[in-house]
């Protein structure tokens, strides 16, 4: 029920976002491209600034997405991997600031099983949440709380961030920016196709549930 909760309240909070023209204006990389060219020389600080403003909020992806209209590919990926990790770092810094003593009470047990593998695997860990998240606030919070080494966690989210990074600049950005120019009614046929899936598999999985047992209605 929380998590439902949760859920719903970021739908709505996004579609308010974009109901008011606020969204569109961080989400649309025409509008991020007007700012940055605006700024001029100082162009590449404004766009680091921006990721490490919109990372708390998950939102670091349109300006990344937008790297390429503004500056040639290396400049692009160079500018984007280092608004990545400055961003992940400034929140990896205030959670290990907060100390792994004072919150280790406070880690639900679900997610206690994570540090566990990160303490025993640390590299590898964090490769594979960068890998699977990208920049993602959760994952410097995870390990900054934890008692993973400073050291390993800047090797891992290196060589883990920067290949996913070049994805994100390269293939998604590409990909939007076609994307931006398709029609209205694809976006809608789309909407429409993927809530039909969605309802019908949550149809399905709550007869599945509510299906009586074969094996235990069966008599002797």
């Amino acid at each position: 029920m929380k998590r439902a909760a949760i859920a719903v309240g970021l739908v709505l909070v996004l579609a308010g976002l974009f109901a008011s023209g606020l969204g569109e204006k961080f989400a649309n990389p025409e509008s991020i491209t007007t700012w940055l060219e605006w700024a001029g020389p100082f162009g590449p600080l404004l766009f680091i600034a921006l990721i490490i403003a919109l990372f708390p909020v998950f939102l670091i992806g349109p300006p990344i997405w937008a790297s390429l209209e503004l500056w040639p590919g290396p400049l692009a990926y160079l500018y984007s991997s280092i608004g990545c990790l400055a961003a992940s770092g400034i929140c990896y810094a205030l959670a290990r600031s907060l100390g792994a003593e004072r919150t280790q009470h406070r880690i639900p047990a679900r997610v206690r099983k994570y540090e566990e593998r990160l303490l025993a695997h640390p590299f590898r860990t964090i490769v594979a949440l960068r890998v699977l998240l990208w920049a993602n606030p959760a994952v410097d919070l995870l390990v900054g709380v934890s008692r993973v080494r400073p050291r390993d966690y800047w090797i891992a989210s290196v060589a883990g961030l920067l290949p996913v990074t070049a994805f994100h600049v390269f293939v998604v950005g590409s990909g939007l920016g076609m994307a931006f120019d398709l029609p209205k009614e694809i976006w809608i046929g789309a909407a429409v196709a993927t809530a039909l899936v969605v309802a019908v598999r949550v149809l399905r999985n709550r007869r599945a549930v509510a299906a009586p047992d074969p094996a235990a209605t069966a008599g002797p």
